[in-house]
Formats: C-alpha cells, structure tokens, sequence
C-alpha cells in the first residue's frame, strides 16, 4: 500500500497513480520492499541487511535512519516480530509481514485530518497508539493477577494454579524485554543524529519516552507482585496437606487404642473373659467408649 504525504495531508494511492518522488510513504511486505527499493532510493542490500536485524533499535547511515520496532503482539514475540522502518528526507517505508495494522493507522490518521502531518509527526501517532495497547494490556494483566489472588487465597477451588502462575510469569518477562528493546528505540530516535526528526517530533517522543518507563517499572512491580501470589498459593497449599496429615494422625490416634485391644485378645492364651457370656458385647461398649472419649477430647482441643 502506497500513500502521498503533500502540503501535510496524507492521500491513498490507488494501483493506477504514480508513484512521487517525495513524500511517498509505503507500507510493505518484505519481498514487495526489495522489488520497491529505487523508489524509496534504497539499495536491495541495505534492505536485506535490514531483514536479518533481529534486535530493536536504530541504525543511522547517510541521509537514512532505519528503525527496528519491536512488535507487540498480546506481549509475545515471534521469531522475525520486527517492524523495520526506513526513513529519509523524502520517503518513509514500512516493511512488516503484516501489513493491515499500520494501514489501519495511517488511513485513520488520514480519516482525521489532522493538520501539517509530517514523517517524524506520523511516527509519533503511531507509537501513541500502541502506548495505548501497553496500557489496556497491563491493566488486564493486573486484573487477571488479582483475580487468582483472590481464588488462591480464599480455598474456593482445589486444584493446581502453577501454570497459571507460570504463564503470567512468562508475559512479564516478555513485556520487560519489549520495553527495553522500546526505551532503546526511543533514546536513538532522541539522538536524532540525521536531523530527520523536528523538535516538536523530538519532545513528544521524549515524552513517550518516559511512559515507556513508567510502564517498563509497573512490569517490574508485577514480578514481584506474581512472586508473591506464588508464595501465598505454596502457602495455601501447605495449609491444606497440614489439614489432610492432621486429619489422619487423628484417625491413626483414635483407633490405635482398639488396635492395641485386638492384639491383646487376638493372642492365643487362654483368658478368663473368654468364657464370660457378655465380653463380646463389653468389649464393643469399651472400644465405642474409647472411640467417643477421644473424638470428644480432640473436638474439646479443636485438633480437627
């Protein structure tokens, strides 16, 4: 997809338009860039160079800057989940596998109408909005974080919450290395060293900059938030083998008395109570006796 940045107004080019020499604005597949490059005055090496960056950042080369953005995809990162962006004086390329988003935002920012639309303008309308994913998608992390706090702690349910607890500890991670790999981006885009960017541009990425950061800290709080949901789910389940070991020493304590009786009269000696015509109905009276006494002593002490 092609678009026309004049008089600071973003236009849709259709198949049939020419292409300008200025002010032309692409968003492009990886194998549509390398056929595209002599209109954005890019040689194929550079942008086979720029394909086999795996890492964010900016590179500055003469009259060129190339961004590595990294992608933000419900915090995971795919193998190639860099969004590459080629930015001169007079053109601006996209190059990314998907291409439906970053037209979405262009062609909403066309839809506005917003005035003296610039490259380095343009760029900041895009980071804003994905700031505003960060934070709706940081906000469901927490909610989702609090939740199973709350199922955790109460005992409701009775079943494992490890791989929950380890599948919100790998989205934390991944968001950590997302906004480092962005505070990286930011401070070479605040470096400015081809004067690509104006300094309106310049003091809005700053501020971007410091949101980044404010979302990269709240990403370190939730480590310590999840290690501490850890901590009480291990809490609460060696709360519950206590109850469970509890309650079979009480088991083991009640009837080892009537064990003891059995092996006593289970032993081939001749004894007096045998011939007694209501022993077997006293030796059940004894051990329901004995049964009852300790039940009521251990109730009495509330072991159980």
């Amino acid at each position: 997809m092609y678009y026309h940045l004049s008089n600071g107004k973003i236009l849709r080019l259709s198949v049939d338009d020419p292409l300008p020499r200025s002010g032309l604005i692409g968003v492009l597949t990886p194998a549509q860039a390398h056929d595209s490059c002599p209109f954005f005055e890019l040689s194929e090496s550079s942008v086979e160079h720029a394909m086999h960056v795996r890492t964010a950042g900016l590179e500055s080369h003469e009259h060129l800057d190339i961004l590595f953005v990294p992608r933000f995809h419900n915090s995971t990162q795919t193998q190639d989940s860099l969004l590459r962006i080629f930015l001169s004086e007079r053109t601006l390329l996209f190059v990314v596998q998907n291409t439906q988003q970053i037209t979405q935002i262009i062609d909403r920012i066309a839809t506005d109408g917003e005035p003296d639309i610039s490259f380095s303008k343009l760029l900041c309308d895009y980071f804003e909005t994905q700031a505003e994913v960060h934070y709706d998608y940081l906000s469901h992390i927490e909610e989702g974080i609090a939740a199973l706090e709350e199922t955790v702690t109460s005992g409701r349910e009775r079943k494992s919450y490890l791989n929950a607890i380890a599948v919100l500890r790998q989205k934390q991670l991944a968001l950590k290395r997302y906004f480092e790999q962005l505070l990286d981006l930011f401070a070479g885009i605040e470096a400015n060293e081809n004067d690509l960017f104006t300094e309106r541009s310049l003091q809005r990425f700053h501020l971007l900059a410091g949101k980044t950061d404010r979302l990269y800290h709240s990403v370190l709080n939730l480590r310590d938030y999840i290690t501490q949901l850890r901590e009480a789910y291990q809490a609460q389940a060696d709360l519950s083998l206590n109850a469970i070991m509890k309650l079979f020493t009480v088991i083991t304590a009640i009837f080892l008395p009537l064990t003891l009786l059995v092996g006593w009269y289970g032993m081939n000696f001749q004894m007096p109570e045998y011939s007694y015509r209501y022993a077997y109905p006293v030796f059940i009276a004894v051990s329901l006796a004995i049964i009852g006494g300790l039940v009521f002593y251990f109730k009495k002490h509330r072991w159980f």
